[in-house]
């Protein structure tokens, strides 16, 4: 080979690298090829016994079968088929009838050529969007882990009253936080706190079913009530006692003029005990004209 100048035949020593590594790539891939050919022929390969066969049906269906050699004496061969037909229950057909087979026995495995270079998977990449807003919820969880832990502290902390959802919301925004569903986070924190629950107002409390009250007598029991407000008649009344018996539904009503623990009692005293005795039981609505 000339260095100085090359002739048409001639070859150059980065032409000759250039072929080496060329030859060096296909020589690999074709060694490559040929291990996975071996690996397969070598995976699918079964030992055959010599000779001839002969198949022995063990039911009535022709795939389950066993072979026997075919050279075998007759006696033999009657002894063997009466033996495997009678024993055929014992064959397992299927990884199914097999429980609790030693792995050492019978297991499944990953084809793995070991002659094969590990590889690394990608790392997945994701849309900014998706990024922003799995980040968002992440941050949204933390922070209304936060926000539980500072509204129990105000509610039944040290200093806690067990005040209602809107003076919780304020209370917390005097302390220095703020976030935009504060309200509706405060009131659901009280709805959940066990000892409001339990022995707070019954204001908000479900209506029961109404129960019919029974007497056992005429003017037994009675039911007072004040009715109001009516136009102004004369004597300036407006207000109406009603007082009706359970029993015979009778009814003793006065109109009044103002609606005074003294005007009740007078009410009760003349047109209730006067005329139909003192009765047992009187029910009221618990208001400060009946209980002063």
């Amino acid at each position: 080979r000339s260095k100085s100048s090359p002739g048409v035949n001639s070859i150059s020593t980065e032409d000759e690298v250039e072929l080496d590594a060329r030859t060096s790539k296909k020589e690999r891939k074709q060694e490559k090829k040929t291990g996975k050919d071996d690996l397969l022929i070598k995976e699918n390969y079964r030992p055959i016994p010599d000779g001839e066969f002969e198949l022995v049906p063990l039911g009535e269906d022709p795939t389950k079968g066993v072979k026997i050699g075919a050279d075998l004496p007759d006696c033999v061969k009657r002894q063997l088929k009466a033996c495997l037909r009678e024993n055929a229950e014992l064959f397992a057909w299927s990884a199914a009838e097999m429980p609790g087979i030693d792995p050492e026995v019978a297991c499944h495995q990953l084809t793995i050529d070991p002659r094969a270079s590990a590889v690394v998977q990608r790392r997945r990449k994701q849309s900014p969007e998706k990024a922003e807003a799995a980040r968002k919820a992440v941050k949204d969880l933390l922070f209304e882990a936060r926000v539980e832990f500072i509204l129990q502290e105000i509610h039944e902390g040290i200093n806690g009253q067990h005040i209602g959802g809107r003076s919780l919301a304020r209370n917390a925004l005097r302390a220095g936080y703020y976030w935009p569903t504060m309200q509706n986070d405060a009131k659901d924190h009280v709805l959940k706190c066990d000892k409001c629950q339990r022995h707070g107002d019954m204001k908000l409390a479900p209506a029961n079913e109404l129960k019919t009250m029974i007497s056992p007598w005429p003017f037994a029991w009675w039911g007072m009530d004040i009715l109001s407000p009516f136009p102004t008649a004369a004597r300036q009344v407006k207000y109406l006692i009603v007082a009706v018996d359970y029993f015979t539904k009778w009814i003793e009503a006065e109109p009044l003029a103002k609606i005074s623990a003294s005007n009740i009692l007078r009410f009760f005293k003349r047109d209730v005990i006067a005329r139909f005795r003192i009765p047992q039981v009187v029910v009221t609505d618990n208001g400060t004209q009946f209980t002063n």
